[in-house]
């Protein structure tokens, strides 16, 4: 069963005094892995029944009372999942909404593919009590059902009926009959205007013309024997089919009460018909291709032999062209007609027969039927012809996928343009799309429903770390209901940080990965942040800021974010990327300057920083190379003279129209570990000019002191002069090719090699 029984069912529960723990004890019960209750979900029918009486067991109702009363909120559940405006055209009254029932089912294939669909016939009495012929393919479905039916009529036509079990169906392939007293309203008015046009309906169609329009109809007489069948269907078929029993070719699917019975097909004229053909008598998708191979290959040939009688005649007309002069010809062609001839119909009259039901394994047939990729599914409408007393049957292939086309080797050719077939399958398809769709997006939401509910189970812990939060006299002062004033900070260094391909990481794989990467990386940042006594802002997605120098104040606080950055992009190369395997590359922004810091907010409170300093930080973090720390020339000024961090310029980016020069923090002076160099195939030049500084500074352990006078100039400028500068002070030799320095050898005078 598909999860509106479930979704209605929960409902009704919910609706009874202490819903929620009668609730939790059936699932307690149902011990079940996953949702129960997902509209689009087909669910065994086994765990249906299982959950049903579950709910019997746990409230003390009767199942009956408990599907009735749940089937009234069918209706709702269905308008909760867009069916509103199908259900709004049923009809313009209750009993042509029963009759069109069975039609709606049908639509509803599209969405619910596995859908064993029930057949609902409504019949009036002489007395105007109305009765309802229940047929179900599942047991206590009609009750359901009815209870649907039930909330139907008062919601949409506004009555108030009270159904009756009449008869009720011992086992699955029997009926159950329901009966309501109703008023004239529920009924249609008495009006039949068809005889106005009745008397110039008098097209008769010849072979040719039925081919076309109905080239998948069948008819047959009262002896059940096949007097006319449509080009398409017939040509399906091994053998020829006239005269011979029609129940040999074909099988009956729905209505799912019909059988083989000319007096009973006559009172199912009002309802939607399926058939499918048999197997056995059917020409395989190999056999029905060959015959078409066979069909072009004969084409082909009268083609040819057309187009060498045509050439011959041309050849004729020109010689005696010559001889007498021209002559003027006239050339036309008749296509023979291949199609049968249509055979005499005799007449009689038929009678109803209430005796009509099929047994359990007829309806267990029928289903397979209706899912089997081998055989053809008709849908259409009998109609009864009583001139000639036949009953002819007009449908056309009902496919539901590209899928089922190309198996059963059906094209929209076959399909007739008047009957919308092709539009009726590219509906089908997209409603079975949109019904997929639906079930990822309820998936999905119920992912982030699970991840916003450990959030939740977090927060007792979060308002735990108040202290560790938020700075010490920050969090003092709220424990006592006070809020501090924001303060003002004259120098203090700002960093900020991100991950690069964030989005790419966070798109390609699941989101449980992403937060473990956040979580495994930004533990070891707060682990540093400690170390080197700075303080951790906040978090932003992937973004991580830190100041120094606030709100503990203190003067070496550009060499206190230098270390910690120079710590993070270590730990970060040490980190692997849960999409790739590969390292993850981090930017880095610092600048240094003075911020306004405070408190804001009073439930949730954050130490916020304020100021142009804040903003400059991030704008270097977000102009930044992937990889490399990137810091301002306040920043640069923050450090000592003498500091043992090696730092190469960059040059100028530009911020609000000004330049603003940017230099590379690239390690320590003098150690072996590994500097942080851009990436070299994406900007050779710089690498290559950063590399000049970085040998010469680390061979010498020299500062970078000195650029503070190259500043103001171009990066072109500031390269040539450090160059010159070093070449009078050393001996250095400017390669181009950096690989070449794996077999070069230092000389005695401590020359570098770029």
């Amino acid at each position: 069963m598909y999860g509106i029984l479930h979704q209605s069912l929960i409902k009704w529960v919910l609706d009874q005094d202490d819903g929620s723990e009668i609730l939790d004890a059936v699932l307690k019960m149902l011990d079940y892995e996953g949702k129960i209750d997902e509209f689009f979900v087909l669910y065994p029918d086994e765990f249906s029944e299982k959950f049903v009486d579950a709910v019997q067991e746990t409230t003390g109702v009767d199942r009956d009372t408990i599907l009735f009363e749940s089937g009234k909120n069918a209706v709702g559940t269905l308008v909760n999942n867009g069916f509103l405006d199908i259900l709004r055209t049923m009809g313009d009254c209750f009993y042509t909404m029963l009759q069109n029932l069975d039609s709606i089912h049908f639509n509803f294939l599209a969405s619910f593919p596995e859908m064993k669909i029930p057949s609902i016939t409504p019949e009036r009495m002489h007395d105007d009590t109305l009765q309802i012929h229940f047929f179900g393919q599942r047991p206590g479905v009609a009750m359901f059902g009815m209870g649907s039916i039930q909330e139907s009529a008062k919601a949409l036509y506004n009555l108030d009926l009270q159904f009756f079990h009449k008869v009720k169906a011992k086992s699955v392939g029997e009926e159950d009959i329901f009966v309501a007293f109703a008023d004239p309203t529920v009924y249609p008015p008495d009006l039949d205007v068809s005889y106005i046009g009745m008397s110039v309906s008098n097209l008769a169609l010849n072979q040719a013309v039925t081919a076309t329009l109905l080239p998948w109809h069948v008819a047959f007489n009262r002896n059940l024997k096949v007097v006319s069948m449509g080009s398409k269907l017939a040509v399906r078929i091994k053998e020829n089919t006239l005269g011979q029993h029609i129940n040999k070719f074909l099988a009956i699917i729905a209505p799912v009460d019909a059988k083989w019975d000319f007096d009973m097909l006559c009172t199912v004229t009002d309802k939607p018909v399926i058939l499918s053909t048999i197997k056995a008598h059917m020409r395989s998708a190999m056999e029905y291709n060959a015959l078409l191979e066979a069909e072009a290959d004969r084409v082909a040939a009268e083609e040819a032999l057309k187009r060498e009688e045509k050439m011959e005649d041309e050849d004729k007309q020109e010689g005696e062209f010559y001889e007498q002069g021209p002559l003027s010809t006239s050339l036309g062609m008749k296509r023979p007609s291949r199609l049968s001839k249509s055979r005499s119909r005799g007449s009689t009259i038929f009678n109803m027969d209430n005796s009509r039901r099929d047994s359990v394994a007829s309806t267990g047939r029928r289903f397979k039927r209706m899912h089997d990729l081998d055989t053809i599914k008709l849908h259409g409408q009998i109609t009864y012809d009583e001139e000639q007393d036949i009953l002819l049957v007009v449908c056309n292939p009902y496919v539901s996928s590209n899928v089922e086309m190309e198996k059963l080797c059906i094209t929209l050719k076959d399909l007739p343009i008047h009957t919308h077939g092709r539009e009726v399958l590219y509906e089908g398809m997209e409603q079975a799309r949109s019904a997929e769709k639906a079930t990822q997006i309820t998936h999905k939401l119920d992912a982030l429903n699970d991840y916003a509910q450990q959030i939740v189970e977090k927060k007792v812990v979060i308002d735990n770390l108040l202290h560790s939060i938020l700075p010490p006299q920050i969090a003092n002062s709220l424990s006592l209901g006070e809020i501090p004033e924001a303060e003002e900070y004259e120098s203090v260094s700002v960093l900020y940080s991100d991950i690069a391909g964030f989005t790419s990481i966070s798109s390609g794989v699941p989101s449980i990965e992403v937060m473990k990467l956040l979580h495994e990386l930004f533990v070891k940042f707060d682990d540093l942040a400690d170390k080197h006594d700075v303080y951790k802002v906040e978090t932003i997605g992937d973004a991580y800021m830190v100041v120094a120098g606030c709100p503990n104040v203190c003067d070496n606080h550009a060499e206190k974010i230098a270390a910690f950055a120079l710590d993070m992009s270590k730990i970060a190369s040490k980190t692997l990327s849960p999409l790739d395997g590969e390292p993850i590359q981090i930017r880095i922004g610092i600048h240094s300057g003075p911020v306004r810091a405070g408190v804001v907010g009073r439930d949730r409170p954050r130490y916020c920083l304020f100021g142009d300093t804040v903003s400059v930080a991030s704008f270097m973090e977000s102009k930044g190379i992937p990889g490399c720390i990137q810091v301002s020339y306040r920043f640069l000024r923050q450090l000592p003279l003498e500091n043992p961090f090696l730092l190469a310029p960059r040059g100028t980016i530009e911020l609000k129209g000004a330049p603003l020069h940017t230099f590379l923090l690239l390690g320590y002076v003098g150690t072996k570990e590994d500097l942080l160099f851009p990436d070299r195939e994406k900007d050779p030049k710089l690498f290559n000019d950063v590399m000049i500084f970085a040998f010469d500074a680390r061979h010498r352990k020299r500062t970078m002191g000195h650029i503070p006078q190259l500043v103001g100039r171009p990066l072109e400028t500031q390269m040539e002069a450090y160059k010159r500068r070093t070449m009078s002070t050393s001996k250095i030799t400017f390669t181009p090719d950096f690989d070449a320095l794996v077999n070069m050898k230092r000389n005695k005078q401590d020359s570098a090699f770029v």
